[in-house]
C-alpha cells in the first residue's frame, strides 16, 4: 500500500523522472535512486506508459510493479494489450494480477479490456477472478 502517494502529476514531470533516474547510472549519481524512484512510483499514470517503454523497458516494469496503485495495473493493461497475441507473458501477468485482493471498478474495467482485445482461457480466468 503506498503511504505517501503525491497527487498525480503530468506525463512530461513522469517522462522527466524516468530519464533522471535512468541517467543516474551513468552520471555517477547512484546514491539519489531510491528517492527519484519513489518519487516516480508516486507519480506514475497510464498515459506516460508508452514512453516510460521507449526510455527504459526493465526500469519501466520495475516501476509499475512496485507502485501497487491502480493507475499502476492499469498502464501495466495498457502495455500488455500492445503485445502479440500470442504471447503467453501477457496471459501469465494478467492472470497474476487477478490474483491480487480488493478488485476496484476500475481493474474491474480493465480486465473487461484486456478479455475484449485478447480472449484467452487465462485471461477469461482472470475476469472471473478479477469479478469475483
Amino acid at each position: 500500500e503506498v503511504e505517501d502517494k503525491l497527487p498525480v502529476q503530468s506525463k512530461d514531470d513522469v517522462l522527466a523522472t524516468m530519464r533522471e533516474l535512468n541517467m543516474l547510472s551513468s552520471s555517477g549519481k547512484s546514491q539519489q535512486r531510491a528517492s527519484l524512484f519513489h518519487k516516480l512510483v508516486s507519480e506514475t499514470l497510464s498515459g506516460a506508459a508508452d514512453e516510460m517503454m521507449k526510455i527504459s523497458e526493465w526500469l519501466t516494469w520495475q516501476t509499475l510493479f512496485q507502485c501497487g496503485t491502480d493507475e499502476c495495473t492499469s498502464a501495466i493493461m495498457q502495455i500488455l494489450r500492445t503485445f502479440d497475441e500470442s504471447a503467453r507473458e501477457a496471459d501469465a501477468i494478467v492472470y497474476a494480477l487477478s490474483l491480487l485482493p480488493h478488485a476496484s471498478p476500475q481493474k474491474v474495467r480493465d480486465m473487461l479490456s484486456m478479455a475484449q482485445n485478447k480472449q484467452s482461457k487465462s485471461i477469461m480466468y482472470a475476469l472471473a477472478n478479477t469479478v469475483k
